[in-house]
């Protein structure tokens, strides 16, 4: 794991601007990748300053976020420091780390396609660290640390989204929980830092999905063709998961007689059939709320499974459909951006067991009739009957756009194939002519008897391969008995050189076992 800081080696001002009235001030950022996660704040505190405890907050940047309306708070992000340490950086870490969704790429197409992006608020209401026309003066095009970037100047390369101002500031307020400050300051900076890790914390067994603690999408997202069409997006799974959510943005200009998308669900991409449907989506908001729509501002709304509804690993094509479409726009589309081919997602977008490839490395999908003959990746697809089907067109025009359709999962831990190899060998031992049947540990495990003298109970671990050597006997020979074993939950064998089966039971052999010998073998039970 490797954290990141705008500033990590550089102080602030010694001395802060005297101040007696409320004040938020922020930093506006975004991360470069999928699977960074945001661990906290830094903030400069100058001598003299208070050394109070200071609320802070994230959030995620709307396209109305200049207006004040529609930025999200960024879940598990507020937080409030201990006492601070005046001439220092003073570290606030949130209780847990929250994914972050990822914005700006340098060199993408699409001219200010970088995706909304972050703001960090600190409100330290009263005097506060500020050096003028910092931004201006150092760092016009943003600053970059691995995955880590924060934006410009207005005037600079990079300028922050939808003309929110970097080194922002409010004084509407007191809590940057409730007030996302978007005042302009020119270039000034304010010394909010952010630290950010490029690894899951420790221990943490909770939901992955593509686009996490995501309010909005990007500059260049609208809203699609009024058709009642299916819509998706390819996310493979690595390993089994349960499903808990499907995710999608319900853009600007959407209209409201359209409404929310009537199905949704998931396809197998080998087969073309649908293996988890939601045939009448109770949609909410991303905090769990009644939506309400708005043709002002998009939203993410989002759908729950059914508790115990679990995938394996493979890939899928995650939709949704809405019957009424063709009364008017409802769903989004970036076709701008080249999203999944050049844009953000051009090398594929892994969060945990989950990857949403790039365009040339989804499963193939063809191109719809007039725009292309043939196949390509399938990145992403839709469907144009009418009803909800098989989402496996493309369109020649822009295959790499995006239509913002998210899947949430929780890994179960269960592997794909319950089963253990047993490799190499295994093998019998023959003593004076009657053979021995050894156990087979595989927990919990088991032991096979025959009584009589002839027979002996025994177990054996298998870490990995066991071999038995008779002892001499009967003309004094040493005999060996080998093959190769799968051990699999629940099953029998038989031996390959057609004499009496083994009996079946707890566990099983699949395979040849044929051991040499001067009788029938007898075996236990597996």
């Amino acid at each position: 794991m490797t954290t990141y800081r705008l500033w990590p080696s550089t102080s602030g001002p010694a001395s802060p601007v005297a101040y007696s009235g409320n004040f938020i001030s922020g930093v506006n950022f975004a991360v470069t990748a999928s699977g960074c996660w945001f661990e906290g704040y830094w903030w400069w505190v100058a001598s003299g300053q208070s050394t109070s405890p200071v609320k802070c907050a994230l959030w995620s940047v709307s396209q109305t976020a200049y207006s004040g309306s529609g930025n999200v708070l960024v879940p598990g992000s507020v937080v409030t420091s201990g006492t601070l340490t005046a001439g220092q950086w003073n570290y606030i870490p949130l209780s847990a780390p929250v994914q972050l969704s990822p914005g700006y790429v340098a060199g993408m197409t699409g001219g200010t396609a970088y995706g909304s992006g972050y703001c960090a608020a600190i409100g330290c209401n009263g005097a506060f660290p500020d050096s003028a026309n910092w931004w201006g003066t150092n760092e016009p095009s943003g600053i970059t640390n691995g995955p880590l970037f924060a934006y410009g100047t207005s005037g600079g390369s990079y300028p922050a989204p939808y003309s929110i101002p970097q080194g922002c500031f409010s004084t509407g307020g007191s809590d940057p929980s409730a007030t996302m400050p978007v005042s302009a300051s020119g270039t000034d900076n304010f010394w909010v830092d952010v630290q950010i890790s490029n690894a899951a914390p420790s221990g943490y067994s909770g939901s992955y999905r593509i686009w996490p603690s995501k309010g909005d999408t990007n500059a260049e997202t609208g809203s699609d063709s009024a058709v009642a069409y299916v819509i998706a997006t390819e996310i493979d799974l690595s390993e089994t998961c349960a499903l808990d959510f499907i995710h999608y943005f319900v853009p600007n200009g959407m209209t409201v007689a359209a409404g929310l998308a009537t199905q949704a669900g998931v396809w197998d991409i080998s087969t073309g059939l649908a293996v988890a449907s939601l045939t009448s989506p109770a949609w909410t908001t991303e905090a769990g709320g009644t939506v309400t729509l708005s043709s002002t501002y998009g939203q993410w709304v989002k759908a729950a499974f059914p508790g115990g509804t679990t995938l394996p690993a493979g890939n899928y094509r995650v939709s949704v459909y809405n019957a009424n479409g063709a009364t008017g726009p409802w769903g989004a589309k970036d076709a701008a951006t080249n999203y999944f081919s050049s844009g953000v997602g051009q090398s594929g977008l892994t969060w945990g067991p989950l990857t949403a490839p790039d365009q040339a490395s989804a499963q193939s999908a063809t191109y719809y009739p007039g725009t292309g003959t043939g196949s390509t990746g399938g990145q992403p697809v839709f469907a144009y009957s009418g009803t909800d089907t098989f989402p496996d067109y493309t369109t020649g025009t822009n295959p790499a756009q995006n239509y913002w359709v998210d899947l949430e999962v929780t890994p179960t831990g269960l592997s794909a194939a319950a089963s253990l190899t047993v490799t190499p060998s295994f093998s019998a031992a023959r003593t004076r002519g009657k053979y021995r049947a050894p156990g087979l540990t595989v927990p919990p495990s088991f032991s096979a008897a025959r009584t009589r003298g002839k027979y002996r109970t025994g177990t054996l671990a298998v870490t990995p391969s066991f071999s038995a050597v008779a002892a001499g006997g009967g003309g004094g020979t040493a005999h060996t008995r080998t093959a190769a074993l799968t051990v699999r939950p629940v099953f029998s064998a038989e031996p390959s050189g057609g004499t009496r089966p083994l009996p079946g039971g707890m566990f099983g052999v699949t395979g040849a076992y044929d051991p040499p010998r001067r009788r029938p073998w007898k075996g236990g039970s597996w």
